[in-house]
């Protein structure tokens, strides 16, 4: 540290700097190539062109002969020791140039606009992600007293026309670790509550499916399957008004159709519901054909007279329980309903053992009734007739309104043996 250095760097250290060189000694004499790189460092001292230093180091170190060059400032103490002059990367074991660093000094010195150019960019420092961001800071006016632009007359005057617009790069990075850590806990947490939803939204949509539509259909499987047992007492209980419900809905208009027809057929023959299953859409045709059957007619005697000392409800109470214990008998003993008039009930018996079914069945009649008046404490009479031959059985009526029955001579006298029966 010379007494002309004291006017920049003070008097307190003996010593200015370190300079460490390693060169070919066999092509070149060491101790020269030491003294004149010292008197060149001192010239740019004492013509205060320090600015220089950096492009003196560079220029040296592209030298032939020239292994490694290196400057430790005395100035700038590092916790391993001096500080090393212009070098890219402190922890860089051998010099090399920061070839980024140089293209965005190029950019900046061949730059006329006013607006800086810097750089940012991902890299990998001790296989870590480092968020590198690198400012030029530039020669502005106010350097430019200390730090002119070089004299068109210097010697260094080609090597730093396109280099003094900018002073030096500050170069920051930035470990991306901590950020990427943090991101990676975030990804796992989106990625652990984006599972989680979905199996809620899973449990939540199967639940929703189960009470809107599993369920219901459930219970319209359910009502089904009790029609096709015959039972047409349930209903499809199904309070959704869509599509589902709708189907409920037709479910149950169905069944009420099913009660209806089913209600109905207690009002017609065992013989009119077969000719009406065979018949076609056109539906049953006026007419009938010629047949051998049995018919049975069982008449309630004093019946007329009976009824004007009751009153009408009585008298139907009294008259369905003796037709229904009639009909009973009629439907075991292989016959079937033809109809009833007023208190008259007509039966129609087919088949080979038809007569002897008719007689079967006019004796139980018989029995039934007796069992009958004793229970209900009445004295009623049952006058039958029965008579089997050739009849026409069909649709009897209009187009409108028909009835299915049996008419001949053999009915006829079939009503009238019942009107002279005891």
């Amino acid at each position: 540290n010379l007494e002309s250095c004291h006017v920049c760097h003070g008097p307190d250290s003996k010593l200015r700097g370190i300079l460490a060189m390693e060169m070919q000694a066999e092509k070149v004499r060491r101790d020269q190539v030491i003294n004149s790189a010292i008197i060149g460092f001192k010239n740019l001292m004492r013509l205060q062109k320090a600015s220089y230093a950096g492009a003196y180091i560079d220029e040296i170190r592209s030298l032939p002969f020239v292994e490694k060059f290196q400057v430790f400032d005395n100035g700038h103490v590092s916790d391993s020791g001096f500080q090393e002059l212009w070098v890219p990367n402190p922890d860089y074991t051998r010099i090399s140039m920061d070839s980024t660093i140089a293209n965005l000094i190029a950019k900046n010195n061949l730059n006329n606009i006013a607006e800086q150019q810097r750089m940012e960019y991902i890299e990998q420092i001790t296989n870590i992600d480092h968020l590198t961001q690198m400012v030029p800071i530039i020669n502005d006016e106010k350097c430019q007293a200390c730090h002119k632009p070089p004299d068109q007359d210097s010697p260094l005057y080609e090597s730093q026309k396109d280099k003094w617009k900018v002073r030096s790069v500050v170069k920051v990075s930035t470990s991306m670790k901590d950020i990427q850590d943090e991101i990676q806990k975030n990804t796992q947490a989106s990625i652990i509550a984006g599972l989680v939803t979905i199996i809620l939204v899973t449990l939540l949509l199967r639940a929703f499916m189960r009470a809107t539509v599993l369920k219901p259909l459930d219970i319209i499987g359910g009502v089904a399957d009790k029609i096709g047992e015959g039972d047409l007492s349930v209903m499809a209980k199904v309070k959704s008004q869509d599509e589902i419900g709708v189907l409920a809905q037709r479910i149950n208009k169905m069944i009420k159709g099913l009660q209806e027809r089913m209600h109905l057929t207690k009002f017609v023959s065992d013989e009119a519901l077969s000719a009406v299953e065979k018949a076609d859409l056109k539906g049953l045709v006026l007419g009938g054909e010629r047949k051998e059957a049995t018919v049975l007619f069982s008449d309630i005697r004093g019946f007329t007279s009976m009824s004007e000392k009751m009153e009408p409800e009585e008298v139907v109470n009294l008259l369905n329980t003796y037709f229904d214990k009639q009909t009973e008998v009629v439907l075991n003993t292989g016959g079937d309903i033809d109809k009833f008039v007023g208190d008259e009930l007509m039966a129609v018996f087919k088949g080979e053992q038809m007569a002897d079914q008719a007689v079967d069945c006019a004796v139980k009649i018989q029995e039934e009734v007796q069992k009958l008046n004793q229970k209900l404490g009445k004295n009623i009479g049952i006058g039958i007739g029965i008579n089997t031959g050739s009849m026409v059985m069909g649709a009897m009526g209009s187009k409108n309104r028909m009835d299915f029955t049996v008419i001949g001579d053999n009915v006829n006298l079939g009503a009238r043996l019942c009107s002279a029966a005891a």
